[in-house]
């Protein structure tokens, strides 16, 4: 499938529910035949914004202040960060033949924090009960992986205890722990 395909994100408005992308379409395009390290994320934004789609990166010069999920998987496996669309899609290409992939906890796009008004208490409670439901919706995916084998990718600390009781063998790390460590880590076993 051509680049054609995606918009880039700077493009987008916010999407009508009827529009609303197809977030797993996107997604399996750069699914391994055999996940080795699964990623896992809270949800999509409600911009339209997602990590399997190319989006111009915040031109940050110190990757630490960079906050984006992109910057942090990136960073965190190749030590760059992309420049343009051509080099972010041969990072997702990278990531595939690594055996790397990314899910979210919730399917369905969330607004969980504004600027404005801080955490959204309704937000958080819908990422836990995601959790509860999680393992069978990856199952329903074909996704079969160890929890030692997960990573969840954490940019806030208010459902760790959820994720602890549903995944106990997981990994959980905050989004600048992740993105910082460029050396081989526990949740990268094997070099991934």
């Amino acid at each position: 499938m051509g680049y054609s395909r995606f918009m880039r994100a700077k493009d987008d408005k916010k999407l009508p529910k009827k529009n609303m992308q197809d977030y797993h379409l996107m997604a399996e395009q750069y699914r391994p035949a055999k996940i080795e390290y699964l990623l896992i994320g809270e949800a999509p934004p409600p911009s339209g914004v997602y990590f399997y789609k190319p989006m111009k990166l915040p031109r940050i010069r110190e990757v630490e202040k960079n906050q984006s999920l992109p910057a942090t998987i990136f960073n965190h496996y190749f030590k760059r960060l992309p420049k343009n669309d051509e080099v972010y899609l041969s990072l997702l290409g990278a990531l595939k033949q690594r055996g790397i992939f990314l899910v979210d906890i919730i399917d369905d796009p969330i607004k969980v924090r504004s600027r404005a008004e801080g955490v959204n208490p309704d937000s958080i409670q819908k990422i836990i009960a995601g959790i509860k439901t999680l393992k069978a919706r990856l199952e329903q995916r074909d996704i079969v992986i160890p929890e030692n084998r997960m990573t969840f990718l954490l940019p806030r600390q208010h459902y760790v205890k959820d994720i602890r009781a549903e995944f106990p063998n997981a990994c959980r790390r905050r989004w600048k722990d992740f993105r910082m460590n460029t050396k081989a880590c526990i949740c990268c076993a094997n070099g991934n």
